[in-house]
């Protein structure tokens, strides 16, 4: 799996998209959505995914900065 177990208020964070490897060298990506699951071994699809993550993982803020900026924007909209 990509990233390590971060926990947040004692709950295990959620992973919409995981990359997993049985050890063979091949590698399967599995993505969630709301209510479904899907594994796919297409190396495309897999790269693609791993891609699009590093981008997102590279562009994220700080944890901590994510979830101060999160209650700001909640504050502003309770107003």
């Amino acid at each position: 799996m990509e990233g390590g177990d971060r926990q947040l208020r004692g709950q295990r964070k959620s992973r919409p998209v995981s990359h997993a490897g049985p050890g063979d060298g091949a590698t399967v990506l599995y993505s969630e959505s709301r209510g479904q699951g899907h594994v796919t071994d297409s190396a495309k699809a897999v790269g693609d995914a791993r891609t699009t993550f590093e981008r997102l993982r590279a562009n994220a803020r700080d944890p901590d900065e994510s979830l101060s900026r999160i209650r700001e924007i909640a504050e502003e909209y309770a107003r």
